[in-house]
């Protein structure tokens, strides 16, 4: 009986002893936040940036190229999907009004401004748990304006714009359901021509664009 009782004290030793580290552990926090780990699904954003570009004269005298610069402000909508291991692929659509603006130099009489700016794009990107880096391509569209004081006060102008932009940038999960973006794009939005109100020669524009924004999405 003896080895036997041995025996037993032995094991309950052995058994007390982890369970008493245990209940000097902390208890896990049940109420911390927890992270989104998981990109798939739809989402809803908006975002805010800076942009600069140039309105390119094709035709007449090529001094009267603008430069522009200004801010934006829109909204963005789309969905992402895991596509093979860790990569991601989705599309996003965007809008944003702008006063990306400038004039002739020395001549503050004939200006353009991007009124509005955006995207329809498909996107691939890497899940990083906690972050996704990403690059972007599509179609783009703007809206401009012209101004002119060659033919009266009055004289000006709008064109839509149509044509591509590439991007890159990076998501970073802020907690359940919210994320936080920075992109970098570049736009080619193609040439149109501008027919003058007040008369004289309509001239041709070829209109590019860069944008930096950052931007706050929600994620269903």
């Amino acid at each position: 009986m003896k080895p036997t009782l041995s025996a037993l004290a032995l094991l309950s030793l052995c058994l007390l002893v982890p369970a008493a580290h245990a209940a000097d552990m902390p208890a896990p926090d049940m109420m911390a936040p927890t992270m989104a780990t998981s990109w798939d699904g739809f989402y809803l954003g908006g975002q805010v940036g800076y942009g600069s570009g140039l309105a390119d004269h094709t035709s007449l005298v090529p001094g009267n190229d603008v430069s522009l610069s200004g801010w934006l402000l829109g909204g963005k909508a789309g969905y992402n999907t895991h596509i093979s291991g860790q990569f991601i692929g989705g599309f996003e659509g965007d809008l944003n009004a702008s006063n990306i603006a400038g004039s002739i130099p020395n001549n503050n009489t004939t200006t353009e401004t991007i009124q509005w700016l955006g995207s329809f794009t498909g996107r691939l990107g890497y899940d990083g748990g906690q972050f996704m880096p990403y690059v972007s391509a599509g179609i783009a569209f703007a809206h401009a304006y012209r101004t002119s004081g060659i033919g009266g006060p009055n004289n000006n102008a709008t064109a839509d714009h149509v044509g591509w932009t590439v991007g890159a940038g990076i998501e970073f999960a802020a907690a359940d359901n919210l994320s936080v973006d920075l992109e970098a794009r570049y736009y080619d939005l193609g040439s149109r021509v501008y027919d003058w109100t007040g008369g004289g020669t309509n001239p041709t524009i070829h209109l590019t664009a860069s944008t930096v924004t950052a931007g706050l999405n929600w994620h269903f």
